[in-house]
This record gives C-alpha cells, structure tokens and sequence, in this order.
C-alpha cells in the first residue's frame, strides 16, 4: 500500500436521508444533513513503510464519538468500511453526516479495514501481520496504521487526519564475509526468512497499548536485494511491537541450497521503531551464521546489539525452502542423511497438489522411508489437513493420507534417528540442511542436476550433458548419425543428444542413477495419467505434420521436460516442439524397442522407434535419469 502526502478520503452524498451507521437514538442526537469529508497525512516523522499513496481496492475502517469519547462507549459510527476507487478518493459503504445540533465528533480510523472490528463495550481491535510479505498485498495487509482527530464540530471544512505506523520494521543487510564478494553474493541471490516472531496481538484503539502477543510464526519478507558496494541490502518486513532475541528466534538463510542460521540479536521494537539487522556470511560446513544489529534514525531509534554463532536452533523452517537448486532437500545429523524434504506433486483421486512432505531416510540404505511421510505444506488447497501421515504403496506407486489438522506446519523437529515431531523440541538433534543434488564428476569437469522426487520416483530435473563416459573415457561429438558412437551439440546451445551406439557403448548414467527401462516410464505415465502437461514447461509449438492446437505445459509435477528438439539429418531439429528420451529395455542391457516422445501437439506420452526411420542405427535423443 502506498501512502500520500496528502490523502483524500471523501465521503460522497449519496442521499440525503440515509441514516448513519449505528442507531443513535442512545446518543440523544441525530445526524444532520452535512456530509463528513476527510484529508489524511502521513505523520512526517516516520518514514514510508512501501510508497506514496493508497492503491485502489484499499480499505480503512473509521470510528467517531461524541466528544469526549472513545472506542470502547457509544459510538455514532461504528466501523465504517471506506475504499480506494480512484487515486485518492475513498467510497463509503453508507453516506454519513455531521450529527444535528453542533456536538462535536472524535475520530479513529484505521487501515487495514477489518469486518469484525472492536467488539461493542471494547476498544481492542486484533490486529496481526502476514506470513508472507514477499507479495504487495502481503506487505500491505502487515503495515497497521492509525489516525485520531478530536473535538470536531459541524464544518464544510476537510479534517485533517494524520495516519502513524504502529508497527515495527525489520529490515535485513548481508555483508560478505572473508573469502566472500559482494557482488557473488548478489548473483546468489539467498533466500531468508525471520523465525519466531509473534505475528498476533490486541491494539487499544483509545490508548495505543498492545497486548496479548501470540502466534509465533516465520515470515518472509518483501524486497530484492541490492548491493550498495559493502552489503545486500533491499529486504524487509513489518512485525507486531516486541521483545527480540528470545529463545528460537532466529533468522535463516537459504543459500546455494543450503541452509544457514543467525541467532537474532536482543531489540525492542515498539510502535514505528525500524532496526537494520546486518548478517556476516560466509560459505562453509557451519550451518551457522554471525550477525550484528544496528539502527537507522529515521524512524524511532531502537537500541542495537550484537549477536554470535554459539546459540542451537533445532527447529527446522518450512518457509526458508526455496527449492532453487532442487525439488529435493537432505537433512543430516552428524554427516549421515536423515530426512528428506520434498516439493512433490500429490495425485489421487481424494488428494491432488502440490506439497511440501518430508520422510525420514534409513540409516543403512540412505533411502527414504516412504512409508512414513509427514504432510508439511498443501499448496493448492487451503484445506486445514496438514501435518498428517503419508504412506506411499511402493509398487502400486500410490499413496494414502491420514489427515491432520493443520493449515500449515512452519517448523519441525528432527530426532537422531530421522523422525520428527511437529510441536516439541525435546530430544531434537541440530542438523545441516543441503539441497539434494547429483554432482557428476568427470575427468575434470562437473555437471550438477537438481533432484524431483515424482511418487515414488526420484529423477534427474535437467537433460544430462556429459561429454564422456563415467569412467572417463571420451564420447565424441558427432554432426551425422550411423558414424559410431557418440554425442551431438547444437552451437551456442546447452543441449546434449546421444546416439543409441554411444548409449550402449558405456556407463553415461552418473553414479547411483540408471537410464530408465520401459517400466520407469510407464510407472510415470501411469501416475500422472497419462497427462504430460504435467511434466512440460516452456513455451511449445506444433511440429511438422501435426494438427490442432497446441497442448498445455503446466509442470506441476517440476519433471521440467523443455522442447530442446532433436538431432537429424546433420543438423538440430525441431526446436521448440519436441524432445525425446532414451529408454532401456526391461531386461538386460539393451534399448527399447519404443522409446519415449513429448511434442507440442499431444497431451500424452507419445511412442516412437529408437531406430532411425529406414535404417539400421539409432536416433539421437535426450537422457534423464532415474535414481535406483
């Protein structure tokens, strides 16, 4: 939301016999037949929390009483709902006028507008701050304001209301630290969220006291970063005034697909104060980060203080995951992996979405218990079921889920041997949090590929590009087909395609990971149903010779499969409308005799020979690989 230097809120005559908002026989007065106009200012001590002015669709909610009165006695307008329609201009729900005879009027207004508001006999109003603030409305639904004007009489004359924050800011700064540079800082571009704030409380509307804090929850901020030359600077957030640097607050980073975290340094951050928290990072196998507090002066001074690395926090975050780096984070304890967390696409015929589920991965095997899956995060539904049990059916590559009861779960516990518990610390272990990724080291090159779990698959996000086989041996780039084994590169392009001689010929497959067999893929075709808009993204065409139109690519799944073409006749073909993967067959080491097809033009898995139309040797085609 933005604020003006001068704001205009005009309550229009819509007619001259509507009566007020409430009854006000109880007052003894009637309203008269002059309309209440206001002008509203931004108290020019505090500085802009967003911008310049109210946006439209914005709403405020305002109070008057007979002078002298307050919020919690008898009220001749209770709650009035004003909204943004054009620039400055606000429109009433209901025309309201002076009251008849010269009483004189106190004034509370507020934004944002609440349908509830105080409750009759109370001046409490509840007020709280959004989780997410990434968004403009979400910063603008935290930014809680107020304006009081007293002992107004009947005037044609505009009163002038001065609106001032009630809440406090954070705003957050990175600054390199040694072996770090700013400006790879900024090409990283880290996530961060503030961990347990209190984002609830009661306002009293008549003496400005708040209350009843509670709530305690991550929030993430709004902004991008920005270098000034020394620090990243650019990210903030609005919290309810309190006490900072209690116990499991904190400030956690996602960087590079790993997680760091900051202790957060002791403040008290009351009615318009802003305070600066500068972080000190540096890259390493500490999952802990150094920070410092300052203050900026131009809004209430709060007193700064210092922090360090030596505090535990146990909790882990569900905000601070990005999922930048890949679908697929790995939690450990000590070195040894001992939960998963995945964004992972949820199809059944009672639960469809998009989540966020975390299983526990045994010890012995490193693989995860898919038996034992804890729902974090639905994000297609608002649904309050979170937090309950997933079981996947390994070989039916289905799942079923006990249902709980909550909307969201924002942190987690972890124990040594990978469970979890959603709401008590005890017997928690501190862990690092790494995105899972596979690095395919060889010769002297290293190719990293995100990770997409896909029920009860784990695949490689990205077409493989290597140039060799992984025992080193070389693979060599070919421009035709049935020339012998080898790889095929479009100029200036990052895309690979391989001959089914050069599949054959050695190991391409990183290590741990395998070519999918016909099974692989017909165990993906069959849990999405056949719908291959959920694993396309991009923009596609249709190809030659195909009619219609062209078939969504929604990528809900995150498979991530792009129309990179193929390689025929010499040269690249058909960009932008297709991609094709090799597929093994079922038994032995051998291709399939079919082999797997996406295009612009169909909205299914499309089948194809892996033989060249007329001709003895193999196609050339794309490789994604699946983990065994």
């Amino acid at each position: 939301m933005r604020y003006p230097s001068a704001i205009i809120l005009l309550l229009c005559i819509m007619s001259l016999n509507m009566s007020c908002v409430n009854e006000t026989e109880s007052l003894n007065v009637q309203p008269g037949n002059i309309p209440i106009t206001f002008t509203g200012i931004l108290e020019k001590t505090a500085t802009k929390v967003n911008a310049t002015s109210f946006e439209t669709g914005d709403e405020i909610g305002l109070y008057a009483m007979l002078t002298p009165g307050t919020v919690d006695g008898e009220r001749y307008i209770d709650n009035l709902r004003l909204t943004c329609n054009d620039g400055d201009r606000f429109i009433p729900e209901k025309t309201v006028f002076y009251p008849d005879g010269g009483a004189a009027l106190d004034f509370v207004c507020y934004h944002p507008y609440q349908e509830v508001g105080a409750e009759d006999g109370y001046a409490s109003l509840k007020v709280s701050v959004q989780n997410d603030q990434s968004t403009k409305e979400g910063l603008s639904k935290s930014d809680f304001l107020l304006a009081k004007k007293q002992g107004v009489i009947s005037s044609e004359e505009t009163v002038e209301l001065n609106f001032e924050h009630k809440f406090a800011k954070l705003q957050i700064a990175l600054v390199p630290g040694e072996g770090e540079a700013v400006e790879d800082l900024l090409a990283d571009n880290p996530e961060v969220i503030v961990s347990g704030v209190c984002t609830q409380a009661d306002y009293n509307l008549t003496d400005g006291s708040i209350s009843d804090l509670k709530g305690v929850s991550d929030v993430v901020p709004n902004g991008i970063w920005n270098s000034t030359g020394e620090k990243l600077t650019g990210k903030e957030l609005i919290i309810v005034p309190q006490k900072l640097g209690t116990e499991g607050q904190c400030i956690v980073l996602d960087w590079n697909g790993r997680m760091y975290t900051c202790s957060m340094p002791e403040l008290t951050m009351e009615a318009g104060t802003q305070c600066e928290i500068v972080v000190t990072v540096t890259q390493s196998g500490n999952s802990t980060l150094t920070g410092m507090a300052g203050t900026i002066t131009d809004w209430t001074v709060a007193e700064g203080g210092t922090t360090d690395n030596t505090a535990d926090n146990l909790a882990i975050h569900t905000a601070v995951f990005s999922f930048k780096t890949s679908d697929v984070y790995r939690v450990y304890h000590e070195g040894n992996p001992v939960v998963d967390v995945c964004r992972e696409y949820l199809k059944s015929e009672t639960l469809t979405s998009r989540a966020i589920v975390a299983y526990p991965v045994v010890s012995d095997t490193e693989l995860p218990d898919l038996t034992k899956g804890t729902v974090l995060k639905l994000l297609d539904t608002d649904k309050a079921i979170c937090g309950g049990t997933l079981r996947w059916d390994v070989e039916g590559n289905s799942f079923t889920y006990e249902e709980g009861d909550m909307a969201i779960v924002d942190k987690m516990y972890v124990k040594s041997d990978g469970t979890t518990d959603l709401m008590s610390a005890e017997g928690a272990v501190n862990c690092d949090i790494i995105a899972f990724v596979i690095r395919d080291m060889r010769e002297k090159n290293t190719q990293v590929y995100p990770v997409v779990k896909i029920g009860t698959q784990y695949w490689m996000k990205e077409d493989l590009r290597a140039t060799c086989y992984r025992n080193g041996k070389p693979l060599e780039q070919k421009v035709n087909l049935g020339e012998g084994s080898g790889y095929f590169k479009p100029d200036g392009m990052e895309y690979y395609y391989y001959n089914g001689e050069g599949v054959l010929a050695d190991e391409l497959s990183p290590r741990g990971w395998s070519i999918p067999t016909e099974k692989d893929w017909e165990q993906l075709k069959n849990y999405v149903g056949n719908d291959a808009s959920l694993l396309k993204m991009g923009e596609w065409a249709l190809s030659t010779g195909e009619m219609g139109d062209v078939q969504p690519a929604t990528n809900l799944t995150g498979f991530s499969v792009c129309p990179y073409g193929t390689w025929l006749n010499g040269k690249h073909n058909n960009h932008g409308n297709l991609n094709g993967y090799w597929s093994m067959a079922n038994e032995g080491h051998a291709i399939a005799e079919k082999i797997i097809f996406f295009t612009g033009g169909s909205n299914e898995f499309y089948m194809s020979s892996s033989l060249v139309n007329g001709q003895d040797y193999y196609k050339a085609l794309s490789i994604r690989c699946i983990k065994k």
